[in-house]
């Protein structure tokens, strides 16, 4: 089965970790355009305008309608479209082919035509989920809630690959502290959509269980777009502050 391409473009190798909030802006195409809509110059020009935003990488992807080489010259083109409106040069071009969209248990085109600028945002540097559990453990307080800085692919529950440490980071925390239980909270925006935050939530409970943490300490739910952080939806911080996965800590 054909899949939609992807060129990834690098602009500095740069991991999640517990001192930067990473984030995702997707800028989408119409069929077969690689012009840019009203709305998606709007929002390149609001994420332009920001001192504190610094490029990860920028994806171009494609539908499966064509054939793969023609999919690869329009992601390019794509890309190059989006390049032009954001200061950022890229480094180094991969193109990903059909690795990504093959695993997709819910292909959609519509979805598909699009690229996502994944970034850091330096303004926003909380405490580390180290930190703050270390905090809960000596204190007197029933529950920790805390939102995880980890993306998945847009539309899926497959974490992008430099997300992963903060999950690693989730895992050692509840191997320290076997007096922890946890509750994952899978929430996602832009339209209701229970079984994603459910699969996002429940990817993460999995990750936890084949690393050794015992099922009676986690605990996993998925929220649709029922529990906003923001709103409305009308800029890319609010739909990107909704689209998370919380945990939800308790001690024995």
């Amino acid at each position: 089965m054909k899949t939609f391409l992807s060129i990834i473009v690098f602009f500095s190798f740069c991991s999640v970790n517990a001192q930067n909030s990473q984030d995702t802006l997707s800028v989408y195409f119409d069929f077969n355009k690689s012009t840019l809509s009203g709305a998606s110059n709007e929002d390149l020009m609001e994420f332009n305008t920001s001192e504190h935003m610094t490029v990860i990488r920028v994806v171009a992807h494609c539908d499966t309608s064509g054939s793969q080489a023609y999919n690869l010259k329009l992601a390019q083109k794509r890309l190059d479209a989006v390049l032009l409106k954001i200061d950022s040069t890229a480094n180094t071009t991969i193109a990903q082919g059909e690795k990504i969209s093959s695993k997709a248990k819910n292909y959609d085109a519509q979805f598909s035509r699009r690229v996502d600028i994944i970034y850091s945002d330096k303004s926003k540097e909380p405490p580390s989920l180290t930190e703050s559990v270390v905090e809960f453990i000596e204190s007197e307080d029933a529950k920790l809630n805390i939102d995880l800085r980890i993306l998945f692919y847009p539309g899926q529950a497959r974490l992008l690959p430099e997300c992963f440490s903060e999950v690693q980071e989730f895992l050692a925390i509840m191997k320290k502290n076997p007096n922890l239980e946890v509750h994952i909270h899978g929430h996602v925006c832009c339209g209701p959509n229970y079984i994603l935050s459910k699969n996002r939530a429940h990817a993460i409970y999995m990750y936890m269980l084949e690393n050794r943490i015992s099922a009676r300490r986690m605990k996993y739910t998925g929220h649709s777009n029922t529990q906003p952080r923001k709103w409305p939806e009308n800029n890319v911080e609010n739909r990107n502050a909704n689209r998370r996965v919380s945990l939800e800590f308790t001690k024995k």
